[in-house]
């Protein structure tokens, strides 16, 4: 029953990592306790998608010493999880909304940002014959032509 979007398998894995950090543990120590290669237990922390089973989600966290409701409340999260929506938003309480954790944790966890925007012409291609070629197709007078060219690049200089 693993993860099957990376989104949540990153938020289990944060979360799961907080477990074996507050217990004190390292790697090494944690998959003796569990039966699992430490690269395993690497893999499921950083949110490989596909490596956290409910069964692996309760030993991982049995061994770190969380309580029944803690289990209880991360298998639930294991379990939406697999909805595979294509985002994660998890429950953050009263104080925060689920949009903005999941922003956050997924802005402070990247390394790449990727902005794609086709309606969005970059200031250096916004030249007189881009705004010339681009009013020249609508269907009104040359001075109008003219005076909403005029008007374009008056709008387009930077005013310092």
């Amino acid at each position: 029953m693993g993860s099957r979007n990376r989104a949540s398998a990153r938020e289990l894995g944060s979360r799961l990592q907080a477990y074996r950090d507050s217990a004190g543990l390292t790697l090494r120590d944690l998959a003796q306790k569990v039966g699992r290669s430490p690269a395993h237990l690497n893999r499921l922390e950083n949110g490989v998608p596909g490596t956290a089973s409910e069964s692996e989600v309760v030993y991982y966290l049995a061994s770190c010493g969380a309580s029944y409701g803690d289990v209880e409340r991360l298998l639930q999260f294991c379990r939406d999880a697999n909805d595979d929506r294509g985002y994660w938003l998890c429950p953050s309480g009263e104080w925060m909304s689920d949009s903005l954790r999941s922003l956050m944790f997924h802005e402070s966890s990247a390394n790449q940002a990727v902005n794609y925007q086709p309606e969005v012409i970059p200031g250096l291609l916004q030249t007189e014959p881009y705004i010339q070629a681009l009013l020249s197709h609508e269907n009104i007078s040359t001075e109008r032509r003219q005076a909403r060219h005029v008007d374009e690049i008056g709008s387009s200089k930077f005013k310092g």
